[in-house]
C-alpha cells in the first residue's frame, strides 16, 4: 500500500469506520513508515479533540427565527425566456415584414404622414388568413412589451422599498 492510499484512509482508520481487511493493510503499512506514524498520531489527536468537545442543541425556536431572518425570494423571469422569445418574435417579424410595413404605412397615412415608397408593396399572393396573422404578430408583441416594461418597473419599486 502506498502512503498516499494511507493517508487517504486514516480518518476511516482512527474512527473505526475501515474494514478489518483494510486496518490490516494501514497496519502493514504503518510499521514500515515513520511518517504516516506521525499523520496517524496527528489524526489521532484530531479526532480524540473533536469527539471530546461539548455539542450545542439549538434552541426549539431556531429554525423559525432563521427564516424570519432570511429575506423572501423574488421570483425572477427566467433569462431563458429572453433567448427564446427574441428569436421568435424577430422570425415572426421577418415572415410579415411586408404585411408590417403595409400596415405602418396605413397608419402613419391616417395621421397625415406620407411615407411614399413604403407605402404598401404589391403583395398578390397574400391571402387574407395571412394577412389577419399581422394584427395578432404586432399584439403579441405588445403585450410582451408592456409585461416587460411592467416587470422591470415592478422590479425597480420593490427593490427600491
Amino acid at each position: 500500500m502506498s502512503c498516499d492510499d494511507v493517508k487517504s484512509r486514516l480518518q476511516e482508520y482512527v474512527t473505526r469506520e475501515l474494514t478489518s481487511e483494510g486496518r490490516r493493510r494501514v497496519d502493514e503499512h504503518l510499521l514500515e513508515c515513520e511518517e504516516c506514524r506521525r499523520e496517524l498520531a496527528l489524526m489521532s489527536a484530531i479526532v480524540s479533540n473533536l469527539e471530546s468537545q461539548p455539542v450545542d442543541e439549538p434552541s426549539p425556536d431556531f429554525s423559525r427565527k432563521l427564516m424570519a431572518s432570511l429575506s423572501p425570494q423574488r421570483r425572477q423571469l427566467s433569462p431563458w425566456l429572453s433567448l427564446v422569445l427574441l428569436p421568435v418574435l424577430g422570425g415572426l417579424g421577418y415572415l410579415f415584414r411586408f404585411q408590417l410595413v403595409a400596415g405602418l404605412a396605413r397608419v402613419l397615412g391616417w395621421f397625415g404622414i406620407d411615407v411614399g415608397q413604403l407605402a404598401a408593396p404589391h403583395l398578390p399572393q397574400v391571402t387574407s388568413s395571412q394577412l389577419a396573422l399581422v394584427p395578432v404578430a404586432v399584439g403579441l408583441v405588445a403585450v410582451v412589451t408592456a409585461a416587460t416594461v411592467a416587470g422591470l418597473v415592478w422590479r425597480y419599486y420593490a427593490e427600491s422599498a
